[in-house]
């Protein structure tokens, strides 16, 4: 399945960055860092981290651009300097996705300042107003605040302030997928100038890319034995679990489109609907289950995925019947087409690899059954 990894990471403790010299506790994937630092650096500030403003960036870029991005979750803390009205600031961006923070009036006498955040993912615009931030003022003691925003293809935007949910989309650009070629902390648009607006530390980001279940699933099996999967047949079973995932993923955005409602802090309430929770509460469960159960594969572990992927599929089936109905005829077409003359080498998937499919076999006909089940009744 496709799974969340790490694209850059930077602790940046009490350092100096100056020039094209880094210093802190940095991983990423294989890449290119640039920094825009100016005349000033982040040893004049007396605050720890990695200064930004107007023209002031890090910039990483992957050794290759990356393609079909379908998740971006970025998270930073973030002490500001200076917040002036109307004067925004870059927090990160990409070419397809950014975040900013502008100030909406005058800093009050202790320094904190009304701001609008906001966030763009292509050309869709989620704005977060009535925000406040302190910048340092007189003899107040410095702010440090946790950002967090996590957008998904499902059309979900969640975004966290110092670890609590402030805003919520549920139709943030579905269906939309981007090629990532940077990764900028800062500004990048404006030019260079000597004024730092803030100071960033603990810099994350992590990646969702469109990727075939069977590229992640073959890693558990032995490769050695099955030439022809590299070839046509596995180019086929690519596509074919590439177009369940995305009429999955359709689905699953339909279904947050009804259960789930936009939603900022001050209006109370919760925007997830009981049925919402209750999904999300049983697929997590579900996937703590199937870890489980392909490590031990105990029949109890097993009928914990089974369960919990009822709850799951129920919900969904009853929420969106035809949805569900057409995703249902478009695995039994994908079941009886196609696959006969690559019958040699699922054969030899098998037969190297015994103990996982002793495992799979008895979990693939629970589902099965649980699915036409659910179809029959629809």
């Amino acid at each position: 399945m496709t799974t969340w990894r790490l694209l850059y990471e930077n602790r940046f403790p009490s350092h100096a960055v100056t020039g094209a010299t880094l210093f802190g506790v940095h991983r990423a994937a294989a890449g290119t860092l640039s920094i825009q630092s100016g005349p000033v650096f982040t040893t004049f500030t007396g605050v720890p981290g990695f200064g930004i403003g107007d023209g002031r960036n890090l910039t990483y870029r992957p050794a290759a651009a990356l393609g079909d991005v379908i998740g971006l979750d970025v998270a930073m803390e973030i002490v500001f300097l200076g917040l002036l009205e109307g004067r925004p600031i870059t927090l990160f961006s990409t070419d397809s996705v950014s975040a900013t923070v502008t100030p909406t009036a005058p800093p009050a006498a202790n320094g904190d300042t009304p701001c609008r955040l906001t966030i763009r993912v292509a050309d869709a615009t989620i704005t977060v107003e009535g925000l406040t931030f302190r910048h340092r003022f007189g003899p107040q003691p410095l702010e440090r605040r946790r950002f967090q925003m996590r957008w998904t293809t499902n059309g979900q935007l969640q975004v966290f302030l110092d670890g609590q949910l402030i805003a919520y989309e549920n139709a943030a650009k579905p269906g939309f997928s981007f090629g990532l070629a940077r990764v900028s902390v800062g500004d990048v648009d404006r030019p260079l100038t000597a004024i730092l607006n803030a100071s960033v530390t603990n810099v994350r980001v992590i990646e969702l890319r469109e990727e075939s279940a069977l590229d992640a699933f073959g890693e558990q099996l032995d490769p050695g034995y099955v030439p022809e999967v590299s070839d046509r047949c596995g180019k086929v079973a690519q596509a074919t679990l590439q177009q369940h995932l995305r009429a999955a993923r359709a689905l699953m955005a339909r279904f947050n489109l009804s259960q789930t409602s936009a939603w900022r802090q001050p209006d109370g309430g919760t925007p997830f609907k009981p049925a919402a929770l209750a999904v999300h509460d049983a697929g997590g469960k579900a996937g703590v289950a199937m870890g489980r159960y392909l490590r031990d594969g105990t029949a109890e572990a097993r009928n914990d995925v089974l369960t919990r992927m009822k709850e799951v599929l129920t919900a969904l089936a009853a929420d969106q019947p035809d949805a569900f109905k057409a995703l249902l005829v478009q695995i039994q077409q994908a079941q009886t087409s196609g696959y006969s003359e690559c019958q040699v080498a699922a054969d030899k998937i098998r037969a190297a690899n015994p103990e996982l499919f002793k495992k799979l076999d008895p979990l693939h006909d629970g589902l099965n059954d649980l699915i036409q089940n659910l179809g029959a009744r629809r």
